[in-house]
Order: C-alpha cells, then structure tokens, then sequence
C-alpha cells in the first residue's frame, strides 16, 4: 500500500502590528531625525526606501501631500502629510538649508586658499 507524500501545512502567518500606545511608546524614545523618519514611516504609510528617496519637492506642505516617486510597482503615488509632522520637518529643513550652505561656504574658502 502506497502513502501519497505532501508538504505540510505551513500555518498562517499573521503580521506583527504594534498598537497605538506601543507606537507612542517607541516615538517618545527617538529625537531628531530619527523621529523624523519614524514618524513619517507609522503616519504615511511609506516604505523605508521611499522615506529615504524623499526629496523637498516631493513636499507639498499646502495640500498636506507627499509625491511618492517611483514606489512599488514603478509607479508614482500621493500620500498624505500627517499634520503632527509638518512644523518639525519644516524645521529639519531648514536646518539642512543652513547646514548646506555653511559646508558649501566652506568648500568654496578653502579653495581659494589654494
């Protein structure tokens, strides 16, 4: 008598969701650009790569909107720009703003004392 052979059965899988205390939990123990990320990640719904991709036209801080480029799939998707998110990215900026241009203005020293 033959036994017919089958792969078990793999049990379901089920997401591992935080809740919303365990959320606030975790953000209060994050500053700076960190929380930043973190932030945008839990309240936009976006993927870490196109959190890293974010440009500042991509930011819409009029409509509340993110332009998500090239996003799964290749295509180009709007999200939105949770409201607890704006007045410290608009911060973030402008400190990348200043830090740029300082470190820009320095380049430009020290080539010339060459």
């Amino acid at each position: 008598m033959e036994k017919e052979l089958c792969a078990p059965a793999k049990p379901p899988r089920l997401p591992s969701v935080l809740s919303v205390a365990e959320v606030q939990r975790l953000l209060a123990q994050m500053q700076g650009t960190k929380w930043l990320m973190a932030s945008l990640l839990y309240g936009t719904g976006l993927r870490l790569r196109e959190c890293l991709k974010l440009r500042v036209k991509d930011l819409d801080f009029d409509y509340g909107q993110i332009l998500v480029r090239d996003a799964k799939g290749g295509k180009d998707r709007v999200t939105m720009l949770p409201q607890s998110v704006i007045e410290p990215l608009r911060k973030h900026l402008v400190r990348a703003r200043w830090t740029r241009a300082a470190a820009s203005s320095a380049v430009t020293m020290s080539s010339r004392a060459t």
